[in-house]
């Protein structure tokens, strides 16, 4: 991912933190007829000073699994909050319009997640995600026949990361006065994604 010196995040733990904020990813592997993609929840697991693991599953019937084992480096894209950013938004208008954005470029290779461990790896999953929930729903709560019944429709991926990526594109490069303009134009404008880029520009890098 190209990202001029002035954008790049490099910070593992913000870089970890984004995944697990924005953990609906991308997955992006070569197969035998072009490249394949995905969009996948994945649940990112750290352990020691490495960039980690991401966990997810696909179904079976997605023939992108097959191929992954023997793919070498897959990626996997988060993507966070992006927003237009009007060139009348400046103090100078001859200066151009840009995209704001935020994004983590995720690196590794995959390998499949069977039996117990594919198990595991559901019902961490779940715990994680219903972790927001009034009353949380657990994999336990499955019957053994169903939940036998389910793994065998899907197929579970483990991606031992070597890399990780990240742009905050958020008007780094332009003047404070700009900055405020950008700043208070997005609040104005007010989608979700415009009020998401406004608070990160206004939160410490």
């Amino acid at each position: 991912m190209y990202t001029p010196p002035h954008y790049k995040e490099e910070r593992p733990e913000a870089l970890q933190a984004f995944i697990h904020q924005h953990s609906f990813g991308l997955l992006i592997s070569p197969g035998p007829q072009g490249m394949e993609a995905t969009h996948l929840p994945f649940l990112l697991e750290v352990d020691g000073a490495g960039p980690g693991r991401l966990l997810a599953h696909l179904s079976r019937a997605n023939p992108q699994w097959k191929h992954l084992e023997e793919a070498g480096e897959v990626l996997t894209v988060f993507s966070g909050p992006h927003a237009y950013i009007s060139a009348s938004w400046y103090t100078e208008r001859t200066d151009v319009p840009t995209w704001n954005y935020v994004a983590v470029h995720a690196y590794g290779r995959a390998r499949r997640v069977d039996g117990e461990r594919l198990h595991g790896m559901l019902a961490r999953m779940a715990q994680r995600y219903e972790a927001t929930s009034a009353v949380p729903w657990s994999l336990g709560e499955v019957p053994e026949a169903s939940l036998q019944a389910m793994t065998k429709g899907i197929v579970g991926i483990e991606i031992e990361l070597t890399r990780l990526q990240g742009t905050r594109k958020l008007s780094q490069n332009r003047s404070a006065e700009d900055q405020q303009r950008v700043l208070q134009a997005l609040r104005e404008r007010g989608s979700p994604d415009d009020l998401a880029l406004a608070a990160l520009m206004e939160r410490p890098s």
